[in-house]
C-alpha cells in the first residue's frame, strides 16, 4: 500500500515539474496568456515606460517562482524514487 502512495506522489510530482516548467518558460518569454495573472492592480505609473518595466519585472518574478516550485517538485520526485527503491 505504501508503494502505491509513493508512486502516486511521484506521478503528481513529475506532473508538477512539467507543468511549472512550461509555465516558467512561457512567463520568461512574456507570453500574453499570463498578462491577466500579473498583479498589476497596485501599480501606479506615470508613463508607459514605467508600466513596461513593471510588467517585465512581474513576468521575471513569476518565471522565477515557477522555477523554484518546479525545483521543489523535483526534489519530492527524487525522494519518492528513493523511497520506492528502498521499499522494493
Amino acid at each position: 500500500m505504501a508503494a502505491t502512495k509513493s508512486i502516486i506522489c511521484l506521478l503528481l510530482s513529475i506532473w508538477g515539474v512539467v507543468m511549472l516548467g512550461i509555465m516558467g518558460i512561457l512567463l520568461y518569454v512574456k507570453s500574453l496568456a499570463f498578462i491577466e495573472d500579473l498583479p498589476l492592480h497596485g501599480i501606479h505609473v506615470s508613463n508607459v515606460d514605467e508600466l513596461y518595466k513593471n510588467v517585465d519585472r512581474l513576468y521575471a518574478q513569476g518565471a522565477k517562482n515557477c522555477g523554484i516550485a518546479a525545483g521543489v517538485y523535483l526534489v519530492i520526485a527524487v525522494a519518492m524514487i528513493i523511497r520506492i527503491r528502498v521499499k522494493n
